[in-house]
């Protein structure tokens, strides 16, 4: 984002969630981005198996190539948030983006599907995000791990 754009969470999701799907072939929309040139070369391409998935933190610097296979990609991104680190505020911090807010507001804890507590979602974001009204929450959400 950088370049003094500021983005707030709950505004974002309530006004330009509907709008995501506009952004197919190309997104025009301001994203993330290295603050600082980076050396693309020699490159690393990790390929699975039909049915495989790779597992990285979200705040792990990643990128995706033009599909020219002439088959359909799909991609599914499970969001989780480990219950005990989030209490205790532990985690990578988002360095390369000027996101106010939090997203935890859409998170569900996994046992029974609840939304997470108020109080962990204002432990993050002090702006009271659970006070705006969002869209409803996806078959495949986020969630939160309990151990």
């Amino acid at each position: 984002m950088g370049q003094g754009t500021t983005i707030m969470y709950a505004q974002w999701n309530k006004e330009s969630r509907k709008n995501a799907a506009k952004h197919i072939k190309t997104d025009t929309r301001k994203q993330p981005h290295p603050e600082e040139p980076l050396e693309l070369d020699p490159q690393l391409r990790l390929v699975t198996k039909v049915g495989g998935m790779i597992l990285f933190s979200g705040a792990q610097m990643h990128s995706t190539v033009p599909n020219t296979s002439g088959y359909t990609r799909f991609s599914i991104d499970f969001r989780t948030v480990h219950f005990d680190d989030a209490m205790a505020q532990r985690g990578a911090p988002n360095i390369d983006s000027a996101c106010t807010g939090t997203s935890l507001g859409d998170f569900l804890r996994s046992t029974d599907l609840c939304p997470i507590s108020d109080s962990l979602v204002a432990l993050y974001d002090k702006k009271s995000f659970t006070n705006v009204q969002t869209p409803q929450t996806p078959a495949i959400a986020p969630t939160v791990v309990k151990t």
